[in-house]
């Protein structure tokens, strides 16, 4: 398995937005009511939407690709870009979208590393993100990879208000920084 990844442009808009539905649907619909489902990929998820966010240059998109296949991607916000926060000295990791397809190959931890490499490079001080309360399983990831909880907000499927809790990672004097230095920045990002 040949893996890269790539930055993302406007003219990847409608793969983005095709992966991103597909994504999002495979992970949530099961706890999704159709409805609900329906307004956020039509309202969150539009391929407009994902254009503005694709030309703000304070938000970027990398894709990683096996070969010519989409894996996943990973969506990063600096600034006034951010959900919240939008402290200059943070980078807010917003998406990280994994097909069914590779889950339970370390792809997920792959995308995690690459994000926090950026950070890194990008002199951030620490990084954050949201994350639904009932996704125990993706918790779990973001404990193992040194994220702590920091709070809460709500985050809005259709009509449906969830609580995600809102975790943070240091970057200054990372101990898990070590761990995974082996798995740093792909060549040419």
């Amino acid at each position: 398995m040949v893996m890269s990844f790539r930055k993302c442009t406007l003219e990847d808009a409608n793969l983005l937005q095709e992966f991103s539905h597909q994504t999002f649907t495979d992970t949530f619909g099961a706890d999704t009511r159709p409805e609900d489902m329906e307004i956020f990929l039509r309202e969150r998820l539009s391929l407009e939407r994902l254009q503005e966010q694709l030309a703000n240059p304070d938000s970027d998109f990398y894709m990683l690709w096996d070969n010519d296949k989409p894996a996943g991607f990973v969506k990063l916000n600096r600034g006034p870009a951010q959900s919240e926060m939008q402290d200059p000295k943070s980078l807010e990791i917003e998406r990280i979208y994994l097909s069914t397809d590779y889950q339970g190959q370390g792809i997920g931890q792959r995308l995690m590393d690459f994000a926090l490499d950026k950070a890194r490079d990008q002199g951030m001080d620490y990084v954050w993100l949201g994350v639904w309360e009932d996704n125990v399983k993706v918790l779990k990831f973001y404990e193992r990879n040194g994220f702590l909880r920091i709070g809460e907000h709500i985050f809005t499927v259709g009509e449906d208000e969830q609580t995600d809790y809102l975790l943070r990672r240091n970057l200054r004097d990372d101990p898990l920084r070590q761990k995974h230095k082996h798995r740093l920045a792909e060549p040419g990002i």
